[in-house]
């Protein structure tokens, strides 16, 4: 038996270096920046929460409640898309839109929230 013996081991690796450009860190390295989609993936999410602290201080307000429905299936469409690759540049700018429209409403919502827990 020769277990010793195994050609699995190649030549030495020569370590060269033909040019400073290869020992500079590339930025594009998937440690340094995020996937592409998941700057989408965390705005998603943020629409997602701002979505749910509006449902929940609406409670009263019928229109409100079916904003907040019809917008989570949006976002569902949307991380949907961006799953399967087919999100395109025009739907991000809408989804960007949205979400600053969301945190607009969201800061209308703040000064009723804080009455209403002082009330109580």
């Amino acid at each position: 038996m020769n277990f010793y013996k195994t050609n699995f081991r190649g030549d030495p690796v020569k370590k060269t270096c033909k040019d400073d450009q290869s020992l500079r860190v590339q930025p594009n390295s998937m440690f340094f920046s995020p996937h592409p989609g998941q700057k989408i993936n965390d705005l998603i999410a943020k629409a997602l929460d701002l979505i749910s602290n509006l449902y929940i201080h609406s409670s009263s307000d019928e229109e409100m409640k079916i904003f907040c429905q019809q917008s989570y299936a949006a976002l569902n469409h949307y991380q949907f898309k961006l799953e399967q690759g087919t999100l395109q540049k025009n739907e991000i700018e809408r989804l960007i839109d949205f979400v600053k429209t969301l945190e607009h409403l969201d800061e209308g919502l703040e000064p009723s929230t804080v009455e209403r827990m002082s009330s109580s």
